[in-house]
């Protein structure tokens, strides 16, 4: 996949995180701090993957992002 393909993923799935999350802001409690709003952020993220990776393709990503530390 090309580095422009890559860039306009990332930038849809941000904005799309973004406007989820700041759409429910109304419905954070007001004692809610950075920990709260990461979690959630961390949820929404997870919600926003559909696809299942097969384990091998699972192992492969995990052994990248580690070595490369991203």
């Amino acid at each position: 996949m090309e580095k422009e393909e890559q860039k306009l993923i990332v930038e849809n799935l941000c904005c799309t995180l973004k406007e989820s999350l700041l759409k429910n802001l109304h419905l954070f409690p007001e004692d809610w701090n950075d920990m709260e709003i990461r979690q959630l952020f961390v949820n929404h993220a997870k919600l926003l993957n559909p696809f299942k990776m097969t384990r091998t393709r699972m192992w492969n990503f995990k052994d990248y992002v580690q070595e490369m530390k991203i």
